[in-house]
């Protein structure tokens, strides 16, 4: 798109390196414009239905800690985990307390150059 703003804009003004600089700065503006547009419509396409378009865009389905412990989850780290024995003697049913139900919506948004997952 510069190359042909060159021609055009050398048409134009018909200054010979004037025309051309011009004109190549307008195509190349309205070329990356152009480019931008289109990878944010293909970047939400992508979002809101989970097609790659031919390996273009990355897809991570693995849920963030971060998020996990925004909507309430208990995240333990497996390293550290140790699993106790049993003992008959020292079981207690501990007292239930019900909590309300709140729901955090996840969604899915760019998190990464070219790469969708959760947010």
């Amino acid at each position: 798109m510069g190359g042909g703003g060159a021609v055009l804009g050398q048409m134009i003004i018909p200054v010979p390196v004037l025309g051309a600089l011009l004109g190549n700065l307008v195509g190349s503006t309205l070329g990356a414009v152009g480019v931008s547009y289109a990878n944010n419509k293909v970047l939400g396409i992508c979002i809101e239905s989970g097609w790659t378009f031919w390996g273009l865009v990355d897809q991570s389905y693995v849920v963030p800690e971060e998020v996990l412990k925004e909507a309430g989850f208990d995240l333990f780290a497996r390293q550290l985990f140790k699993p106790e024995q049993f003992n008959i003697a020292r079981f207690n049913l501990p007292f239930f307390q019900k909590n309300s139900l709140s729901f955090t919506v996840v969604r899915r948004g760019v998190i990464s150059f070219n790469t969708v997952g959760y947010m």
